[in-house]
């Protein structure tokens, strides 16, 4: 057995915005990809062009990372100490400019899908998967206001803070999908899925009022924090008074505790009696989520706390200087946010449904060549839309390209682009939603960043269905 004692907090909330700059979801542009052997993860009722069995791991492997803000948001170079970097909070910004570089809320999410194993084969009258997968989802959401009262005058008065949410999820998925001819022109699927939920937290400031004067900084904050872990004993270390100051978390290596169940259905129906080489489909996907037990639970009281204010964090100097300021920075969360212990909690969370309704027309005197709209809205903590239009090219029966252009709620216009490579016995596909970034030579995003990508090796087993 092994122990970790961590500290907790709004810390949390600090060491996400240090360590992260970015969200994965399945790749939208492979959809109207008829080579595709993923795109019944969109709709359970696209059917793959032969069964299939996929490399552990490497079968399959999205990487997701988006955000409105970056590195040149948060870092500036120092004004005394030319030629080096200082955070926001130093006393050399200024505190309007930083301001007018941030959106109203600053997003950062996260999300890694990787298949673990994956098998597709022909069979009770139409087709069928059988996966299972490892799915993270990280997801950040700071309004401006929240780093304007960081960086808080003496003199600035009042302010109310609203919706601050940190949160991290990461679960098994163990599915069996089945897809159905009803007709010749309607295609049915469905999907349920068994989910094991590996590691869930959850951190909220619902409401942070502060009054900031010359005599003092006067603090009431609402904040909520959850976390639990499967296979994993968190014990609460308290002080006299109930405030929580350490958690430690024993590996046990024990059985599941946390898990549920959800269920994807779609429909594909073919309109070329209507309008030659015209098909329309749609689904959703992800409706149901996790039962999370023995979740440990901190809540601050209503009380009004005196807090001295933010240092300048003038990081300037080497490792160890970043890592005192790291500290310190968490320091002053904990000294202004005081979370103590409540009863433990077992919680259904939604994984976040999503709906997806699709139309492609192939040209009739070029059979070869099929455009497509596609629009998808996105449920749950951080809801996103997409509107994404898609060129294919099949100039072979082994080869496709695409190139699409998407229009989203969140990350403004992107494009992507997928190329899949499908021989019989071999399949080698690479694709990406977008791909938006301005990096610095260290590979960090120096301002609002947004790129997805799927990759991955499948083995075609079997004749061609269609």
């Amino acid at each position: 057995m092994k122990k970790n004692s961590i500290k907790i907090g709004l810390s949390v909330i600090l060491g996400f915005v240090v360590a992260a700059s970015s969200v994965a979801q399945t790749i939208n542009s492979s959809y109207f990809i008829d080579g595709s052997f993923d795109k019944h993860l969109l709709n359970p009722a696209l059917t793959p062009e032969r069964g299939y069995i996929s490399l552990p791991v490497l079968g399959g492997y999205s990487l997701t990372l988006n955000s409105n803000v970056g590195l040149s948001n948060f870092l500036y170079e120092s004004k005394t100490n030319p030629g080096m970097l200082t955070t926001f909070m130093s006393s050399e910004i200024d505190k309007n400019r930083f301001m007018q570089s941030l959106p109203d809320v600053s997003q950062i999410d996260m999300a890694l899908d990787m298949e673990l194993l994956t098998l597709g084969f022909k069979a009770f009258g139409g087709f069928n998967t059988i996966s299972m997968s490892m799915k993270n989802r990280e997801t950040i959401s700071i309004p401006q206001q929240m780093f304007g009262f960081m960086k808080a005058s003496l003199s600035d008065g009042n302010y109310l803070i609203e919706d601050v949410n940190v949160n991290s999820v990461t679960y098994l998925e163990t599915s069996l999908g089945h897809s159905h001819k009803i007709t010749d022109n309607l295609t049915v699927g469905a999907k349920l899925k068994f989910l094991t939920g590996v590691a869930y937290a959850d951190a909220n400031i619902n409401q942070l009022k502060a009054n900031v004067s010359e005599q003092s900084w006067v603090v009431n904050a609402n904040v909520e924090m959850r976390a639990t872990a499967t296979g994993v004993t968190i014990t609460k270390i308290t002080s006299e008074e109930g405030e929580i100051e350490e958690i430690e978390a024993e590996v046990l290596y024990q059985g599941a505790s946390s898990t549920g169940f959800a269920f994807d259905m779609g429909a594909l129906y073919d309109m070329s009696d209507l309008v030659d080489g015209l098909s329309v489909s749609a689904s959703v996907t992800d409706i149901g989520g996790i039962t999370w037990k023995d979740m440990v639970v901190g809540k601050t009281k209503n009380q009004d706390i005196v807090f001295d204010g933010f240092d300048s964090y003038d990081v300037l100097g080497g490792h160890d200087d970043e890592i005192d300021e790291i500290g310190q920075f968490e320091d002053d969360f904990q000294n202004m946010i005081k979370l103590y212990e409540a009863p433990s909690e077992t919680q259904k969370i939604n994984i976040g449904a999503t709906v997806r309704v699709g139309a492609e027309y192939t040209l009739p005197f070029a059979d070869w060549i099929s455009v497509g709209e596609l629009f998808t809205y996105r449920m749950g903590l951080r809801k996103y839309t997409e509107s994404r239009t898609s060129l294919v090219l099949s100039p072979t029966r082994w080869f496709d390209l695409s190139g699409n252009v998407a229009f989203t709620s969140t990350y403004g216009t992107v494009l992507g682009f997928v190329v899949n490579l499908h021989p019989a016995g071999f399949n080698l596909f690479l694709a990406s939603d977008g791909i938006k970034a301005t990096l610095n030579p260290q590979m960090i995003p120096v301002s609002e960043f947004g790129t997805n990508i799927l990759m991955g090796i499948k083995i075609p087993v079997g004749k061609r269905l269609y």
